[in-house]
Parts: structure tokens; C-alpha cells; sequence
């Protein structure tokens, strides 16, 4: 189509037709992101048609029954919800992942009768996750797990250098070394008695046992 206020300009799209039932698909391959939120969406086909219920299976064959009362205040198992804004009168069939987990990932299926129709109508979609973001994850794992060996390698040696400067500083004393070393010699000296003549002698302490004392000889 060319847009009026851009002469020369033509803007194009690009359509899926396809055959399908009463309910189809609005996509069958949904691209999701991890712990964000997708919509898987159904609707009825060849014009606006009121739906009787809606209700989904997932990839692991649980059933979740969504209508408008089924809130992002209120979802089931605290995840899924009917998706806002959308209505079972206006053929919507639609239901809101909060934040997609990997067991979320494959084929689900949606359900619904259409007014006026004896049978359920069925359709599938499939929830995968980009090449790009399954790489990014292992990526990320695989930094986490390298930060946790370098953290352990540097801890390690941290250990390392201060047991070493430790045993290096404070070396252990020698038990060989002569306990009387920290003994002086020091003269000291004693009057004998019983003459006359009084002599001084001089002697020095007995440094290997320090109770022990020479006596002077009279």
C-alpha cells in the first residue's frame, strides 16, 4: 500500500493464508524470552464469532480453563492468566505466560466451542526459544561457574601467602639454647671469722643453677 501523506513510499506486510477450523492460531511459532512474559492466542476464524469456553493444554498436558475472570491478580498455578483487554464474546481465546519458564516451551494446544457449534475447535502453537538465547544462557553458566573457580584459586592462594609469611616471621625458638645464658656473672664477697686477720675473697655465681652459691672457706 502507499501511504497518502508520502508520495512514492509503499509499505508492505507479509500474510500466512491458511485452511483452517472454526478456531485457529493468530501465530503458530511464538518466539519467548526466559522469565518474561508471552501470549499464545487463538480467535475464531471467518469473522467475530462468540465462544462458549476457552481452555488451553500445555506442553506436559496440563489443562487451564481461562475466562475474563482469570486475572493477572488471580492466575492459575501464579503464572497464567486470560490475557487483558481481549473477550469470549469477541471469539478471543487467549491466554498470558507472567514469566516463561523452560518446561513452557513447546506445543500447546487451545480449545474452545464456538456459539452454535456441536464440536470443540482445536488449534496448536508452539513456544520455543532462539538459538541466540539458549547460547546466551549457557554462556552465562559457563561465567558464573569460571568466576567461582577463580574466586576459589585466589582464595587459595591468599592462604598460601599468609601461612608462609607466618612460619617466616615468627621462626621457632631453638631447644638447644643454654637456659643459664640470661644469668650474669656478677663478684660478690664474704668476711671469714674465727682470726684475727680478716680476708676478702672474691668468687662468681655458679651460673648452671642459679640456688646454688659457692661457700668461702673460712
Amino acid at each position: 500500500m502507499g501511504p497518502s501523506d508520502q508520495v512514492g513510499v509503499e509499505v508492505t506486510d507479509r500474510l500466512n493464508v491458511r485452511v483452517t477450523g472454526p478456531l485457529a492460531a493468530n501465530y503458530q511459532e511464538i518466539e519467548a524470552v526466559i522469565r518474561e512474559t508471552v501470549t499464545v492466542y487463538c480467535r475464531t476464524a471467518n469473522g467475530i464469532r462468540p465462544l462458549d469456553y476457552c481452555r488451553f493444554m500445555t506442553p506436559d498436558a496440563v489443562g487451564l480453563s481461562v475466562d475474563e475472570t482469570v486475572t493477572k491478580e488471580n492466575p492459575i498455578l501464579n503464572r497464567f492468566y486470560f490475557t487483558p483487554g481481549r473477550s469470549l464474546n469477541r471469539g478471543d481465546c487467549s491466554l498470558t505466560i507472567s514469566a516463561t519458564q523452560y518446561e513452557d516451551l513447546g506445543e500447546w494446544t487451545c480449545a474452545a466451542v464456538v456459539d452454535g457449534a456441536a464440536q470443540e475447535a482445536r488449534d496448536t502453537v508452539t513456544v520455543y526459544v532462539s538459538g541466540s538465547s539458549h547460547n546466551a544462557r549457557t554462556l552465562s553458566q559457563a561465567g558464573i561457574a569460571g568466576m567461582v573457580i577463580g574466586l576459589v584459586a585466589l582464595l587459595a592462594a591468599l592462604g598460601g601467602v599468609v601461612w608462609y609469611k607466618r612460619h617466616s616471621f615468627f621462626p621457632r625458638s631453638n631447644s638447644s639454647t643454654d637456659p643459664t645464658v640470661g644469668f650474669s656473672r656478677r663478684g660478690f664477697s664474704t668476711t671469714s671469722s674465727g682470726s684475727s686477720n680478716s680476708s676478702n675473697s672474691s668468687v662468681l655465681d655458679v651460673v648452671q643453677l642459679p640456688t646454688r652459691i659457692l661457700q668461702s672457706s673460712s
